[in-house]
């Protein structure tokens, strides 16, 4: 998949080095007027895991641990006024899980017995921010829902490990492609001559088990969590 971010990124900044020409005029930061349209690229990464509701959280549970992935993508935000913007995205999106297993040489759980889930999504957010500070370096939080359709899936795994012993893994056709959730975070943004920087934080919860929770193996739903950081680069105009 590293074939996807990279080709991701360049796409994201021919886009927007090609928007920044057209809009040259319109960059020049104003006192007495602000920009209403903003249309830029996000790229970062972060973790996921997931979630039994019914249960406790399994990131807290010894042999099933989040896993890191990358997140990027293009965003256009409105803003209707000075303090408030309606921020619409769509982004590529890692997500997933991993589980150890018991060495019973240590008697523990080892990341070396490892099986390794990783879910590659298509997600659309679509977040109201609201923001505090100076009209050119000022803080934001952010609310919203998100909507995301499974791309791809695969797995790692070390090769003893048998799909016996694996709790949770995802199979084609059985499971679920689409979710829905709800997101929140923070973050600030700079406005500068050249363009909108972004940095924030995001947190996302989907309310679509992940499995199917009428098998046997999945006795609960599985929402899947994420926390992602990305710093984004925005032509206005």
């Amino acid at each position: 998949m590293v074939t996807y971010r990279y080709k991701l990124v360049f796409f994201s900044l021919l886009l927007c080095l090609s928007l920044q020409a057209q809009a040259q005029d319109s960059l020049e930061v104003k006192s007495e007027t602000w920009s209403k349209l903003s249309i830029g690229t996000r790229h970062g990464g972060g973790f996921s895991f997931i979630f039994e509701p019914n249960d406790v959280l399994t990131i807290s549970n010894p042999n099933l641990n989040p896993t890191l992935g990358y997140t990027g993508g293009l965003s256009v935000q409105y803003y209707a006024q000075p303090n408030f913007s309606l921020q619409v995205g769509i982004n590529y999106t890692e997500k997933g899980w991993e589980q150890y297993f018991l060495d019973t040489l240590k008697s523990e759980f080892t990341d070396s017995l490892f099986f390794r889930q990783t879910l590659n999504y298509i997600d659309v957010p679509i977040m109201a921010h609201g923001y505090i500070g100076q009209r050119n370096v000022r803080i934001y939080l952010e609310a919203g829902i998100f909507l995301s359709y499974l791309l791809s899936h695969s797995s790692e795994r070390e090769a003893s490990i048998t799909d016996e012993q694996i709790t949770y893994q995802f199979q084609e056709g059985r499971d679920n492609r689409f979710n829905i959730g709800i997101g929140g975070g923070a973050g600030f943004e700079v406005v500068t001559a050249v363009g909108m920087f972004q940095l924030g934080g995001r947190y996302s919860l989907g309310f679509t088990s992940v499995l199917n929770k009428n098998i046997t193996q999945v006795p609960n739903p599985l929402l899947m969590n994420s926390v992602m950081i990305t710093l984004g680069y925005y032509v206005q105009f």
